[in-house]
């Protein structure tokens, strides 16, 4: 007996999305002409590849409620990853807990419909759902972190970790790639298992080792005699293997419905090269035109 075997099996039109975490348009483009990720570039010539415009602020918790919910900030109520509480200068951190707009999978709820949501940041800390989450970035504790709770042990079994050690990898990058691979590999293990356990008819999973290695190693992308650049195309090619292989079980899944279910995928938000950081606010305040009670 499976930990879902209350999910009875039948057929249904589904719908996959994979998540790829900060990854720009152009540079999956500058990949596809260097031929270093075959399994996307196959994917988009069968379907549409274009540049998406980034909700604002352009900050993932932003992007990620409003993918979840289809509607921007001033609806779903999450505008950063800090804010300020109203009437003070009291900021705290918002969480799942402050969404203000239904997700899509509790729309599907309503609908009988399940979802397995696998590393969806801005989650935290997880709620009921009809079928499986599992929260990503920026959550802090696993146990918090997954509904249905009974879901954790096996987890932990599979090697799963929410996200790489991103204080240890800023010093070290050599173990910034050795955590990203074990944290790719805990994803996918949980992906072979969660989609052959339910019976899903959304099936969501977000990879943010591709935004973690691109705050940190960005340079070694754009030159060539970096010394870690090799290490970053090896990393994309690892993350192409793994949309490879989601992508063949959804083709699997997809062989008797007649092309009817559907495969998407998408970023949160896209990358570039820090010039110049400007703290706007405490511009205006020093130039006299802003001021605290």
């Amino acid at each position: 007996m499976g930990l879902f075997d209350k999910f009875v099996k039948k057929e249904r039109r589904r719908a996959v999305v994979v998540g790829l975490d900060g990854v720009p348009y152009t540079l999956l483009k500058d990949l596809i002409n260097r031929r270093r990720i075959p399994n996307m570039a196959s994917i988009f010539e069968q379907g549409y590849f274009g540049q998406m415009r980034v909700c604002i602020p352009e900050i993932s918790s932003v992007s990620w409620s409003s993918f979840m919910t289809g509607t921007q900030s001033g609806e779903h109520g999450i505008f950063g990853f800090m804010d300020l509480q109203p009437g003070t200068y009291k900021m705290y951190f918002p969480n799942f807990t402050h969404l203000k707009a239904p997700t899509l999978w509790e729309d599907l709820a309503e609908r009988g419909k399940k979802t397995v949501v696998i590393n969806m940041p801005a989650t935290y800390p997880a709620r009921q759902i009809n079928s499986v989450l599992i929260s990503g970035f920026v959550a802090i504790d696993i146990n918090k972190a997954v509904y249905p709770p009974s879901l954790v042990p096996r987890l932990k079994e599979m090697g799963y970790r929410i996200d790489v050690d991103t204080m240890k990898a800023r010093q070290d990058h050599d173990f910034l790639f050795r955590d990203l691979d074990a944290t790719l590999e805990g994803r996918e293990r949980t992906v072979d298992f969660l989609w052959n356990e339910i019976d899903w008819d959304l099936f969501i999973v977000v990879v943010t080792g591709t935004d973690r290695l691109m705050h940190f190693v960005w340079d070694a992308f754009e030159e060539e005699a970096h010394p870690y650049q090799q290490a970053f195309l090896d990393y994309f090619k690892k993350v192409d293997g793994f949309v490879g292989r989601v992508y063949d079980q959804f083709l699997d899944l997809d062989a008797s419905k007649e092309g009817n279910n559907q495969f998407y995928m998408l970023s949160d938000h896209g990358f570039t090269k820090i010039k110049t950081e400007v703290y706007l606010n405490r511009w205006l305040q020093e130039n006299g035109y802003l001021t605290r009670r």
